[in-house]
Order: C-alpha cells, then structure tokens, then sequence
C-alpha cells in the first residue's frame, strides 16, 4: 500500500528522512555551548508502543541534563539525580518559573518489536536551585501521546521533533532550527498546542497507522478516561 503524505506529515516525514538520527545530527547543528560534540546520557523508562502495544523497557537521548565525559551514555531513571543544561534545546509551552515541577516531553525511542520510531514521554522533574545549574531529579516518565491540545496542557517544553509537528520548520535541506524557534515563540500558545497535535494525529494515520479512535479509554478529552489526571 502505497502513503501520500500531505501537510505536517508529509514535511515531518521528511525531515526524519533526511535528518536522522535526529540526535546526533543535532549534536552537529547545535551543540550545547561549552559541551563536547557528541555526549549525551539516556532517560530510561518503561513504555508501550503506540502501534503494537509490546512494552519494553527503552531509552531515551538527551542533552537536557548534564552530558560530559564522565557521565556520557549514563543511564537516568526515576529517582536519579543531575544538573539541568539542555532546556535551550528544547521548545517552550507552558510557562515555568524555575520552580518544581517541571514538565518536559523529551524523544524518541523506537520500538524493537515493531520498529515504529519518534515516540515521545513526558518527563516531570524536581529542580532545586543551586549555585550553578539547578539540580533536577526525575520524578516521572511516561508515555506521552499530544491526541489533543488539552494534552499538552501543564507541559514546559517540548522535543524540537514534536514541535515540528506544528508545521513551523521548513522540511529536509530548508530545514533552520532558528528560524523555526522563531515563528515558534511568534505563536500564542493555543495554537501551538493545536498545530502539534493536529500534526500528530495525522502522521499517526497516515505513517503509524493507528488512530485516535482505535486508543484504548480513548474519549472527547484527549485520549483518557475520564479517571485521568
């Protein structure tokens, strides 16, 4: 069978295409000012695949939290503990006062089973201030799935791959992170949250190939039932 792609897909398809692995690539494009190219740690936590349901226990790439020689590919579960650096990478929502919780959807992971990539968890920290940067201990990590704006409610920042979703960066070899941060910042925040997941729930269809009514405890709401949080 064959896809045609058309909108935020369609432009989010080809950025994967082009620009993967997204993490490395923007190791390259946009390291962390005062960092080594190419460190990184790892979130890790337990997740379900959003197409095949298998759950397996998988990890995360990230810059947001402190990443240098001694700790590169460290392992972070919950409960661990680290600076807080990287929250420049990624794209605001909801505003944060640099006070606990902060909320942040960080990616991808891909499922082993089925082989479906970009899926995201939203990851809630503990960040206490101190001299230097705050100190931030992973408190959740969880599935995350933006069915609805209201789904996006009570996040801080979002993965720049999510955001794209949005249709504010240019695709493949156009593609400029400043540019796209930009017309990013320029939008009210409604729209925002609209833009991300109208572009989710159309890659979801037309690459996943699952949709928002086949979710289980899927509702009006977002995807939960009405016991959610």
């Amino acid at each position: 069978m064959t896809l045609h792609l058309t909108g935020p897909a369609l432009r989010f398809f080809e950025i994967s295409r082009s620009l993967q692995p997204a993490r490395q690539v923007n190791a390259v494009v946009r390291p962390q000012e005062g960092a080594p190219v190419g460190l990184f740690v790892h979130l890790v936590g337990n997740f379900e695949c959003l197409r095949c349901r298998r759950k397996s226990t998988d990890r995360i790439q990230t810059k947001l939290l402190r990443h240098e020689a001694d700790n590169s590919c460290r392992d972070y579960r919950v409960g661990d503990a680290e600076e807080l650096v990287g929250l420049g990478d990624y794209c605001p929502l909801d505003p944060w006062d640099d006070r606990s919780p902060l909320v942040v959807v960080v990616g991808e992971w891909d499922c082993r089973n089925c082989g479906l990539g970009w899926q995201w968890a939203k990851a809630t920290f503990e960040v206490r201030p101190v001299a230097g940067d705050p100190i931030a201990t992973l408190r959740e990590l969880v599935d995350f799935r933006p069915w609805q704006a209201a789904d996006l409610v009570g996040v801080n920042f979002a993965d720049e791959w999510l955001a794209a979703f949005s249709g504010l960066w240019a695709s493949g070899a156009k593609y400029n992170w400043f540019e796209g941060i930009e017309q990013w910042r320029a939008r009210p925040l409604a729209e925002r949250r609209e833009r991300v997941a109208a572009g989710f729930r159309q890659w979801c269809r037309e690459i996943a190939g699952v949709s928002h009514e086949a979710e289980p405890n899927a509702s009006a709401d977002g995807g939960r039932d009405s016991g959610s949080s």
